[in-house]
């Protein structure tokens, strides 16, 4: 396949006529090497061309959607050539979920949604996915919609959910809004129960350089609960203020080892300039992407080695 897309510019018409009889003779298996090469080269006129074929069956759709068969990265890696010569390309992969119908089909329909940046085309859909009944699609979905347009009354209501990563999610959404509703909803947030929502809103208020949130920060790196210790290392490191090196060197002597842990990757993602020469306080972030936001580690993130600059 390599060979032929290569040569596209060289011989077009020759091209052209291999593909077109091989999709014909066998069109299974040209639509699955055809997939698994655009996950890997889709820049030339040859992959346009490929794409545009492959556009013309519905079958790659559930191959696309298969987490089996691409990963997140190959799977939007080839969804940019393909929707670049298909203008209905996420109608039809919206459609094709709709059929599958299952968890992992319509969790890749939001990364690539996500990932390309094209939540604005399948705006009703996703609406839809936000009051799913499965909490990991609701969860991603509200991600997507709050950082997508940061409407008070949504947020509220998503503020509002039993699940907590919903809540979580919803949180995200304000760190990049500086208004008096924003700042009520960061604070209200900042008292929640689970602990990855207080500290998203702790965040928040400490983006909009909210008086008093970095003393509720430091605060919190001595709450009794484990995990919410975790999350404020986090919001340590996500800060880039060079004025928690210190603190966040105490906490690698917690007593609980997630939290070590997360304090550790917190100084990681500080350096080690920061405890020479402090950072002053970043201001509210504004994301040019829905995918650029970062999100709270989980255990497999924290498991990194000590720097050897702090081991000395």
């Amino acid at each position: 396949m390599a060979k032929l897309t290569d040569s596209f510019v060289a011989e077009p018409f020759k091209v052209r006529n291999v593909l077109e009889r091989w999709i014909v003779h066998n069109h299974k298996e040209f639509i699955t090497l055809g997939l698994r090469h655009l996950a890997q080269h889709a820049t030339s006129p040859g992959d346009r061309y490929l794409a545009r074929i492959l556009t013309r069956s519905k079958e790659y759709y559930k191959l696309l959607m298969d987490p089996d068969f691409l990963n997140p990265a190959e799977a939007a890696n080839a969804s940019k050539t393909l929707s670049r010569v298909d203008p209905h390309f996420f109608i039809e992969l919206i459609h094709s979920s709709d059929q599958a119908s299952t968890q992992d089909a319509i969790l890749r329909i939001l990364h690539l949604v996500e990932e390309l940046n094209r939540a604005s085309l399948v705006m009703p859909w996703l609406r839809r996915m936000t009051n799913d009944t499965d909490p990991k699609i609701q969860a991603k979905a509200v991600s997507i919609m709050t950082r997508l347009c940061s409407n008070a009354l949504f947020i509220e209501r998503q503020l509002a959910s039993p699940e907590p990563r919903v809540r979580a999610n919803a949180v995200e959404g304000l760190w990049n809004v500086d208004s008096s509703w924003s700042r009520f909803l960061l604070e209200k947030a900042s008292e929640d129960p689970n602990n990855r929502v207080a500290a998203n809103a702790l965040l928040g208020l400490y983006l909009l350089k909210v008086e008093g949130a970095r003393e509720r920060i430091l605060a919190g790196a001595e709450d009794e609960s484990p995990e919410f210790r975790v999350s404020i290392a986090w919001v340590m490191g996500q800060s880039g203020d060079g004025a928690f090196f210190m603190p966040l060197q105490e906490m690698t002597r917690d007593p609980e080892e997630s939290v070590r842990r997360a304090a550790w990757a917190s100084l990681i993602k500080l350096g080690p300039e920061a405890e020479v020469k402090p950072e002053a306080p970043k201001k509210a972030q504004v994301w040019t992407t829905v995918s650029d936001t970062p999100s709270q580690p989980t255990d497999d993130d924290l498991d990194l080695r000590i720097p050897r600059f702090w081991t000395s």
